[in-house]
């Protein structure tokens, strides 16, 4: 579309005839550069965050991922203010926020402090089993914590 824009300027200067701006033009090329950043910020935060997600229990380095984290979200508010309104903004902002607050749950888990009996109590309180093996992963605690809240208030209770 540009080339053609610029074709047809090269022509109108040349019958000397008055050419319009096409701010249409200019809005869409800007638009879709922020939407070229705005999807290449969510390709490298989700990468990380399926990459973290298959890591076994005893292999999280929580600090580098809660490290990590604050850069993305540190990033994302960064980004161009036109587009915090649109929908891959805030789908991204979420993912890197429940995974701040995963985060928080695994630091605590990984705790030394917590003893087998509460595990027992943690999987009584939540209605799921969970085996403390090296086999766990970020991803399986996800998919097995329906009610976050409810797992935050127990862990905090329990300390």
């Amino acid at each position: 579309m540009e080339r053609v824009m610029s074709t047809l300027l090269d022509s109108a200067n040349l019958f000397e005839v008055n050419f319009p701006e096409y701010k249409q033009l200019r809005s869409c090329r800007r638009e879709s550069l922020l939407l070229k950043v705005l999807w290449d910020f969510v390709y490298i935060a989700r990468t990380s965050i399926d990459d973290w997600k298959t890591t076994l229990w005893r292999e999280i380095n929580v600090e580098q991922m809660d490290i990590d984290c604050n850069r993305f979200s540190k990033d994302i508010k960064l980004l161009d203010k036109e587009v915090r309104s649109w929908n891959v903004y805030t789908g991204a902002e979420s993912t890197v926020k429940n995974m701040m607050t995963s985060l928080k749950a695994v630091t605590e888990l990984q705790n030394s402090a917590i003893r087998e009996r509460h595990w027992q109590q943690l999987m009584k309180a939540t209605g799921v089993s969970i085996n403390q093996s090296i086999f766990i992963t970020p991803e399986h605690m996800q998919k097995h914590n329906k009610n976050k809240h409810k797992l935050q208030t127990k862990l905090t209770a329990m300390k």
